[in-house]
């Protein structure tokens, strides 16, 4: 049965996100203009740097996987991911590989608790994808900034109305993923 399963999600996972024609599996160099530190359940709650690069494109990383800090304005030398547009999957030649996982990082994914509602001003926002472990496909995604420069990932799929620059929201999280919002909730344009 696992084979069997296998045998149909390997073409939808090469399929899902095709990457871009300009940018080819040889890497390229970018320069960091704006870069964001957030916090994803889909990553265990390792660290992801979200990039925006001086060419405009809009990038992530998963922070183990580069084993240095980066910051704005750094040129760095890239590959995309052939399964997704968005992810980095090599950074100055080094392939990125999976730490061992220790049982702090598994003990960290329990006893989640929701924040109290949080207000917030829309300043800047843009769309991206983001791969889910389960079901190991992109996920689109808006990702937004708010009036204090922390940057919020939210399931397009959770949104059900228009958000644009200068939106007042009100929203929740979970208190160990800072970043990604459970739910929200337009309160004026």
């Amino acid at each position: 049965m696992k084979k069997l399963f296998i045998i149909f999600i390997l073409p939808l996972l090469f399929a899902a996100c095709s990457k871009s024609k300009d940018s080819d599996s040889k890497g390229e160099t970018v320069t960091i203009r704006r870069l964001y530190d957030v916090k994803l359940p889909s990553y265990k709650g390792y660290s992801t740097y979200v990039i925006r690069t001086t060419s405009g494109q809009d990038l992530y990383l998963i922070r183990w996987k580069v084993g240095i800090d980066l910051f704005e304005g750094d040129e760095i030398d890239i590959e995309i991911s052939p399964f997704c547009q968005y992810e980095i999957s090599k950074v100055n030649g080094v392939d990125l590989k999976r730490p061992e996982e220790t049982d702090e990082q598994t003990q960290s994914s329990r006893g989640l608790i929701t924040s109290d509602p949080i207000e917030t001003d829309i300043i800047d926002i843009f769309t991206m994808e983001f791969v889910e472990f389960i079901p190991l496909l992109p996920i689109p995604c808006y990702c937004i900034e708010d009036d204090k420069g922390k940057l919020l990932v939210v399931k397009k799929a959770k949104v059900d109305v228009e958000l644009g620059v200068g939106d007042r929201i009100v929203y929740n999280v979970y208190t160990l993923y800072p970043n990604e919002i459970l739910m929200l909730k337009k309160l004026r344009d």
